[in-house]
């Protein structure tokens, strides 16, 4: 009770006599816990949101779960025993998070069908799907009636409109089907309705109406499968009842409610989900339960914790500050407090004891301040952040945010360290004696605590390791196995804490020389009040390197806020951009050749650029690597594409530039040997002397291509080269026995398409054997037509005017063609193929390029400039030279495969003049809007006039939701502003009562210089330079600490869900607004500060101050 007593007496004490002080102390204190409780609160805020946002970046079909048995009895009994087992696993399991099924059945075999109008092989599947008629409209009839079983007699179904226009089938038509190969008996369907899906794109049809398809099976559609919609009675009643040896595949598709999930509950719900399928396959194996919700649980836990690591580091950062603000109060309370300590010492008191009486105020206010501080940082998370936090999501009802365990514990940690840095703070005045205490205002030391052990240096080695932990793991995270995510190191979070603290302090070092420089400099140049306002400087460092230290770090930390959010939210947008790639992207694998013109056409559209892409294999390098073919339009790429300054030098326009150094014409005219346009046939003289010694029997087929004028390609035979003679099959022979003619018919002219016509390629194969190392000499192409007469007419050019190029093998010697004067069946010259490698059944043989040969591309980082690569193509190859090199282009990614970016048009027509030259259309098409374009208005117009499964991606659209997620830095401008509020309160705090307490222990100096003739001008000049000059020392040096160091930081904490390097990386994105209002607050506060201390200075009474001493 007496120990009660006292210390309630020199409590009372201390409020009466240093109750400013404490103020501002407590305020240090309640702003730690409030911070960490803020932290605790704000992260989990951001985990509601940020599901939320997850969850909404998915189309609610992608989440929902599809349960499929297969392989099952048709009997109505084995069904129903599913059914039920599934739905009361669905309501045990799933609870609240079911909203709905629907229930499917197929016939498992594809039944044949007779009687139709299609040239393939059609079979017919029957189904039923429960729902199916409220989300379909019929076009004609009606739908289904239950099927009588006393008549036996057909069952009713409906078909779709383009199973209709695809078979002719109509309403009253009916549809024969094979219940069992081989079997004579007959299974009938009367057609009742043709119907079509009100909407396609309906979360009922789990993101594939397939039901109403015609599904192509085979690689060229030599089959077809036609779904036949009944009723689930007649499923059961006409089919399973009289063929219950079909079997077949039963589906569930369970529609779940999102909103159900929390940050809470999402790993349940997960585990939930995961254990339906444990339950249903005890009693039936091979069940599926297919869902994308596991997964997006765990891409959110992981981008929960990835955004854990900058919120924390930030408020770390925020914390250090606020906890040098308490150090720093500490250092001016055992100033202002010496005589105090220095006579309860004299008196016998103990260090320990007086460092008790001097913390007894602060453990009071730091258990008050735990008390109420979470529910401070609560009201503050409340009403002021909580509606920054922004998320794409379609939820109306706020985020929760309840009280927890977590902000009081955040708050209980917060405060007793703001206690224990008062404790030690205290711990170093609390031994000072009289002597001392004297000795140390008489002189003041220059050197620091830390700086005389040097401390410093060990915190920077401490860094050093962190650091060196951090470059080994590449980051802050450690990847574990798939299941178990990523692991967040906190000691290496705390990393950039130690080190900015550590930065300051060892800049701190240098700051007594400067000022002595100063002071040097300012004693030889300048007026008085300039001499001394440095050499108080050059006397009396330490206080004024403490302001430094907080300046630096406050500044620091400003530029750093200014800088990592707004990078990070940049970042998000530009990788969602780079997902995209065109500013409107259509794509799906049915678009119709002439899609570029039908988008053209749409108002708002300014540009279209086809793209077309393929995983394809080169032949040089290791077998069997993968590259990332990309074929684009590089007249419009440039317009419709997103790209980045620092992806290629020049930009996209000298990337098409590269890609096609000289135009193609859109005819492509006179890229060929031109041919009468009445030509009916031709013929090439062909020398196959050198190959009359090899005891061969096979033959070796010519071929040669011809392409129309409207860019139709036509292959023509022209017989076997090593056939022997026959005056009837050859034609004509020369007279020295080597030249022969052979020639091909040219079909008729609405097949080979419209003039001119050009030869473009002569090329050979031979199927049965390899043909050893040889040649062939060809001249004199002769072309017959109607106004050539029977002689034909001789094509000039062909052996000396034009480009002639080998075609590319995938052999390890490449063929060759040249000039031969040494034979020539006219002329000077003839043409001579030459092969080294064996020829077979691939194409050889020689081709005029459309346009550069070999075809320009820029590749990826995997690549060299000048490299030559060997595109596979079928038993051909593509020769690609790389002719530049691109880190990044929209849509590929170098650090999954190797990219090559080739001209579409250039590659397209190089292709189409191999031998069997096909190429697949584009599939995609990137569009580029007009300014004002009504976007919507325009993705409307797309599905009205591409019918079919096609997705539209608007990138502006995709980047701003990106750009929103509340766990990549979206909505983070609540926090940052209202850490930088309590920054600039703390400094603030800091400069005024160093203001303060450095004009009352330099009271008698500063009446001295007034009573030497220091005006009130000088002496406001005297206190603004010194306050000054270590203001913009300090936030100069702290701008750059929290700039370069700061960009290291980021590129650490930027990653991926799995903890990868973002694609494309990250570009710095300051908010200017937000770093000018943070320095210019630390600014204007140094300024306020020169206003208290010319204030208090002017108060004092040098009379009164010099008559009473010290």
């Amino acid at each position: 009770m007496q120990l009660l007593s006292l210390a309630s007496w020199l409590l009372t004490r201390r409020l009466r006599h240093s109750w400013l002080l404490l103020a501002v102390t407590s305020f240090g204190i309640l702003a730690s816990v409030t911070i960490m409780s803020t932290g605790a609160l704000y992260s989990r805020a951001l985990g509601e949101a940020g599901l939320r946002h997850t969850l909404a970046s998915f189309r609610p079909e992608v989440l929902n779960a599809q349960v499929t048995a297969q392989n099952r009895p048709l009997g109505r009994s084995d069904y129903l025993t599913l059914h039920n087992l599934v739905q009361e696993s669905a309501e045990e399991r799933l609870g609240e998070l079911l909203r709905g099924t629907e229930r499917i059945g197929t016939i498992l075999s594809n039944l044949p069908m007779l009687h139709t109008l299609a040239t393939s092989d059609p079979s017919a599947r029957p189904f039923f799907l429960t729902g199916f008629t409220d989300h379909t409209s019929l076009v004609q009839g009606r739908w289904p009636k239950i099927w009588d079983s006393k008549s036996q007699g057909e069952v009713e179904t409906v078909i779709s409109v383009g199973t209709s226009r695809q078979l002719g089938f109509g309403v009253g038509d009916q549809i024969t089907l094979v219940p069992f190969p081989g079997s004579s008996e007959r299974l009938l369907f009367d057609v009742v309705g043709i119907a079509e899906p009100i909407d396609s794109y309906e979360e009922y049809w789990m993101g594939s109406p397939t039901y109403f398809d015609i599904i192509t099976v085979g690689t060229v559609g030599e089959s077809m499968v036609v779904p036949l919609f009944v009723n689930e009675e007649d499923f059961f009643g006409a089919l399973a009842t009289r063929y219950p040896m079909l079997g077949g595949n039963f589906g569930f598709n369970l529609f779940l409610d999102p909103s159900y999930l929390t940050a809470e509950n999402a790993n349940g719900v997960k585990r939930q989900v995961l254990g339906l399928e444990t339950d249903l396959n005890k009693r039936y194996p091979r069940t599926l339960v297919v869902s994308r919700l596991g997964r997006t649980v765990d891409e959110f836990n992981r981008s929960l914790t990835l955004a854990r690591i900058p919120l924390l580091l930030y408020l770390s950062l925020v914390v250090v500050v606020v906890l040098y603000f308490l150090v720093l109060i500490a250092g001016f309370l055992g100033r202002s407090q010496a005589e105090e300590t220095s006579l309860l010492r004299s008196r016998g008191a103990s260090a320990p004891q007086v460092t008790g009486v001097l913390t007894l105020a602060e453990g009071v206010v730091a258990l008050v301040a735990m008390a109420g501080g979470p529910f401070l940082a609560w009201i503050i998370v409340k009403s002021l952040l909580l509606d920054s936090i922004d998320p794409a999501s379609n939820s109306e009802t706020p985020i929760p945010l309840g009280l927890a365990a977590d902000m009081f514990l955040m708050g209980a940690l917060g405060g007793v360290i703001a206690l224990l840095t008062l404790v030690a703070a205290s711990v170093g005045r609390a031994r000072l004696g009289a002597l001392e205490s004297l000795l140390s205002r008489a002189r003041p030391p220059t050197v620091s605590f830390v700086h005389r052990y040097h401390l410093d240096i060990l915190l920077v080695l401490v860094v050093v390791v962190i650091w060196y932990q951090v470059g080994v793991r590449e980051g802050f995270v450690a990847r574990e196995q798939e299941s178990q995510g990523l692991h967040v190191d906190p000691t290496l979070v705390l990393g950039p804490m130690i080190g900015l603290f550590a930065a300051a302090i060892l800049l701190l070092r240098g700051f007594p020389w400067l000022v002595r420089v100063l002071s040097w400099v300012g004693t030889r140049v300048g007026p008085a009040w300039f001499h001394y306002a440095l050499l108080k400087l050059s006397r009396d460092p330490i206080p004024h390197g403490s302001l430094v230290i907080i300046l630096m770090l406050a500044a620091a930390l400003g530029v750093f806020g200014a800088t990592f959010q707004s990078s990070l939210s940049q970042s998000q947008g530009d990788q969602a951009r780079y997902r995209v790639g065109g500013e409107m992207v259509v794509r799906g694998s049915g678009l119709p050749p002439d899609a570029p013109m039908i988008l053209e056409k749409i108002p708002g559209v300014s540009a279209v650029s086809p793209v077309l892409r393929d995983s394809v294999t080169t032949v040089d390098g290791r077998l069997g690597d993968r590259v990332q073919l990309l074929a684009v339009d590089s007249r419009t790429v440039e317009e419709s594409s997103w790209f980045r300054k620092d992806f290629f030098a020049g930009g996209l326009r000298e990337v098409g530039k590269l890609l096609r150094p000289r135009n193609i014409p859109v005819s492509l005219a006179g890229t060929g040997i031109p041919l009468p346009e009445d030509t009916v046939s031709l013929g090439v003289w062909v020398d196959s002397s050198e190959l009359s010694g090899l005891d061969i029997t096979a033959g070796m087929i010519m071929r040669v291509r011809i392409m129309a004028g409207a860019g139709h390609y036509r292959t023509i035979s022209m017989g076997n080269v090593l056939q022997p003679f026959d005056p009837d099959i050859a034609g004509a022979e020369e007279a020295n026995g080597r030249w022969r003619l052979f020639t091909g018919e040219f079909p008729s002219t609405e097949a080979r398409g419209s003039f001119p016509l050009e030869l473009v390629s002569v090329y050979f194969t031979s199927g049965a054997i390899q043909f050893p190392e040889g040649a062939l000499r060809l001249d004199d192409i002769t072309a017959f037509a109607p106004s050539t007469g029977p002689d034909g007419l001789i094509v000039e050019g062909f052996e000396g005017g034009a480009a002639w190029v080998p075609l590319a093998n995938q052999g390890q010697t490449a063929d060759m063609v040249l000039q031969s004067t040494a034979s020539a069946r006219s002329g000077g010259a003839s043409l001579q193929f030459s092969w080294q490698a064996p020829i077979s059944n691939d194409p050889r043989g020689i081709h005029l390029p459309p346009g550069p040969f070999p075809v320009p591309a820029i590749g990826g980082p995997n690549f060299q400039v000048g490299q030559l690569v060997r595109v596979k193509l079928g038993s051909l190859a593509v020769p690609v030279q790389v002719v530049g090199l691109l880190d990044h282009f929209p849509t590929l990614y170098p650090g999954r495969d190797p990219f090559l970016l080739v001209d579409l048009a250039n590659y397209r027509e190089y292709v189409l003049r191999l031998p069997a030259g096909a190429l697949e259309g584009p599939g995609e098409m990137w569009l580029s809007l007009l300014p004002n374009a009504d976007r919507q208005g325009i993705i409307d117009q797309i599905r009205d006039l591409i019918p079919g499964l096609i997705s539209i991606r608007d990138r502006e659209d995709v980047a701003l939701v990106s750009a929103k997620n509340p766990l990549t830095g979206g909505g983070w401008d609540g926090l940052t502003a209202l850490s930088m509020g309590a920054i600039g309160i703390t400094v603030l705090l800091a400069l005024s009562v160093h203001a303060l307490v450095s004009v009352s222990m330099g009271r008698i100096d500063l009446s001295v210089i007034q009573v030497l003739g220091f005006s009130r001008l000088d002496l406001f000049l005297s206190l603004a330079t010194e306050r000054l000059i270590v203001a913009v020392l300090a936030i100069a040096a702290g701008s750059a600490m929290g700039y370069w160091p700061g960009l290291e930081i980021l590129e650490l904490v930027d990653l991926t869900p799995r903890g990868d390097a973002p694609v494309p990386p990250l570009v710095p994105s300051v908010n200017r607004w937000l770093m000018a209002g943070a320095l210019s607050g630390l600014l204007a506060a140094s300024v306020l500060s020169v206003g208290f201390a010319t204030l208090a200075a002017l108060r004092l009474k040098p009379s009164e101050v010099l008559r009473g001493g010290a």
